[in-house]
């Protein structure tokens, strides 16, 4: 299902990034995917926030100024879907987890949780209002997967599945253990059934900072990173023949890392 109004209970739903220039980032990303603007932030409030919209609906924002919590290097936000921001942040905290800002009013948007799991990586809590997450999903020009990397993947299991009620599943896809977080009854994407219920997934990170990654389905990854080369980004991975899709990991212009991904026919990966 790529056209969404509103996602289950604990099922990523929202990306944004935060900037110090919303406006180079966002004539950067629309150049990038073909996106529309629209500055969303009420008249005479502090800071600027940028929907980029597909087809008129939108499908993610760039935001500033940087709230307290944010990551001193620039980066994509994961947020999950909650009916109580409140609630879920307490099952945050008593997960072993931490709520790096309270949850609060985002005008008539909805309620925002900044929040951390037990290895730092940060991630949002969002109980909508008017804003229903991205409208659009899992197509060409639109986000399509969420993904974490961490130093500890059995602590990171046992703490989404404590907080969100996900099930978890590792399995070798070709380039070491791999972890599908999975909702049950979510029906994420129209593919064979071992996929209809992911939502996400987790690799140990090797090194990095623990964070939750961003990726974009694009309808030709080399197309596209060459398109973000010529607008001022950075082609940190160029693109390269997956166990799944045809993928490149890039860089905007202020350093924040996302990947994109042409997804193969799922006969074809296989």
């Amino acid at each position: 299902m790529s056209e969404r109004n509103g996602f289950p209970q604990g099922v990523p739903c929202w990306v944004d990034i935060e900037s110090a220039d919303t406006r180079a980032a966002a004539s950067f990303y629309a150049a990038v995917f073909g996106w529309e603007t629209e500055e969303r932030m009420p008249p005479g409030s502090e800071g600027s926030y940028i929907y980029f919209r597909l087809r008129g609906r939108p499908v993610a924002a760039v935001a500033s100024p940087l709230p307290e919590g944010s990551s001193p290097t620039p980066q994509w936000n994961t947020y999950m879907w909650v009916a109580s921001a409140d609630e879920t942040a307490r099952a945050v905290s008593r997960a072993g987890g931490r709520v790096v800002v309270e949850p609060y009013d985002v005008f008539a948007a909805g309620r925002l949780a900044v929040c951390a799991d037990p290895s730092g990586a940060p991630f949002r809590l969002w109980q909508a209002n008017r804003l229903r997450g991205a409208e659009i999903v899992n197509e060409p020009g639109a986000w399509s997967w969420s993904e974490l990397a961490t130093p500890d993947p059995a602590l990171a299991r046992s703490f989404y599945t404590t907080v969100f009620g996900w099930g978890a599943q590792t399995m070798d896809v070709g380039a070491g253990e791999y972890t599908f977080f999975r909702h049950p009854g979510y029906d994420s994407v129209e593919s064979p059934k071992e996929f209809i219920d992911v939502v996400g997934g987790m690799r140990a990170g090797n090194g990095e900072r623990p964070r939750w990654g961003t990726q974009f389905a694009v309808a030709d990854a080399d197309a596209t990173a060459a398109r973000a080369a010529a607008h001022g980004g950075t082609v940190v991975s160029p693109p390269a023949d997956g166990p799944f899709s045809r993928s490149a990991v890039l860089r905007d212009p202020q350093g924040a890392e996302f990947k994109v991904n042409t997804l193969k026919r799922f006969d074809e990966a296989r």
